[in-house]
């Protein structure tokens, strides 16, 4: 297998894992995989969860669950798909003891209370409960969070405050955001027509795209 790892054939490596059918073939393998192009291959993710899961390896799994989350938040701005994938991560590992698996749990359970709070907010604002959604945000601004992006909390706010047409408020949140992420492009999280309403030039550019097919993002379609 080491030879075949170092060859970088996919091909072969996949097909010497089913064939030994040892743990630690299977896990070598899922490893390998996890360095490739697994967010965009679905191939290779269903064979990433498939060697972790025979191999024996809840906490590998697990913690590739989580990166799976990441990606739908980084990519694709799916916060529900994270949830998923938080979701399958808390189910691969719930029946583990020990100490590190003590702490992976805290970890999942942390950044699944997050998400659920901030899609919370999201209904919030769906349901007109404009000063609900707002707190919410305002709290998870203040929160230490390593799965979701201020800029995304901004944009949530943002968004509302232009469908209230409130646009004194959403420019200061527009600054804010600005302000808290100077490195980041704001066109990344909210689309034209939404910069344009707050006056905001913007370049043509294929960050609305990659932002308007945020909920067709199908990372976690091939894992849950």
């Amino acid at each position: 297998m080491k030879a075949l790892l170092k060859s970088g054939d996919t091909e072969k490596i996949v097909f010497f894992a089913n064939v030994t059918r040892q743990k630690e073939m299977y896990i070598m393998a899922a490893n390998y995989l996890q360095s490739l192009d697994w967010r965009v291959k679905p191939e290779l993710l269903k064979n990433i969860i498939s060697f972790y899961s025979k191999g024996k390896a809840p906490h590998l799994l697990a913690n590739f669950y989580i990166a799976c989350a990441q990606v739908e938040v980084d990519d694709f701005r799916n916060y529900q798909k994270a949830l998923g994938a938080l979701s399958e991560a808390s189910k691969t590992i719930s029946g583990s003891q020990g100490e590190q698996y003590n702490q992976l749990k805290e970890a999942i359970n942390r950044k699944t209370a997050l998400v659920n709070k901030f899609l919370d907010a999201s209904r919030h604002f769906e349901r007109g409960e404009n000063d609900g959604g707002m707190e919410i945000c305002r709290m998870l601004l203040k929160s230490e969070s390593d799965i979701i992006r201020k800029g995304d909390i901004y944009a949530l706010m943002i968004e509302n405050t232009v469908k209230r047409n409130d646009l004194t408020t959403a420019k200061t949140l527009l600054h804010e955001l600005k302000m808290a992420q100077p490195s980041d492009n704001v066109e990344f999280y909210l689309t034209k027509d939404v910069l344009v309403k707050l006056g905001v030039e913007t370049e043509a550019s294929g960050d609305e795209q990659a932002l308007s097919d945020a909920e067709d993002g199908n990372v976690i379609d091939e894992t849950v």
